[in-house]
């Protein structure tokens, strides 16, 4: 299935613009993109395999991953407990990564990756 670009919500953008008015002043709104890229970001995992994390999109989205094996080949796709922040570090059967806690606080979290 082609990769399709996923639009920007009118409030996104609002607070992206306000947040490089602030770092860099007065600038072309115009070259603020309306839409953003499906992929978020691409993780290798330490046993070659390659997870594709999906841009979430709408209210409550789960985050989610596309698994590929070291040969290529798509396993499908995995629903994810928690939105991946860089860094994320693969070791054996579990992933760890930092995420957003209670009142804006980051925190390591740790998940166990069942294979089926």
């Amino acid at each position: 299935m082609p990769a399709v670009a996923i639009p920007v919500s009118a409030e996104e953008r609002r607070a992206r613009i306000a947040v490089l008015r602030r770092a860099v002043g007065d600038f072309d709104e115009d070259r603020v993109p309306k839409v953003k890229p499906p992929v978020r970001e691409v993780h290798v995992a330490d046993d070659g395999f390659l997870w594709v994390v999906r841009e979430e999109t709408g209210r409550g989205a789960r985050p989610r991953a596309d698994i590929f094996d070291p040969e290529g080949r798509y396993l499908g796709p995995v629903d994810l407990p928690f939105s991946l922040l860089a860094p994320v570090a693969f070791r054996g059967d579990h992933l760890a990564t930092v995420v957003w806690g209670p009142m804006g606080v980051h925190f390591v979290a740790l998940a166990r990756i069942e294979r089926p």
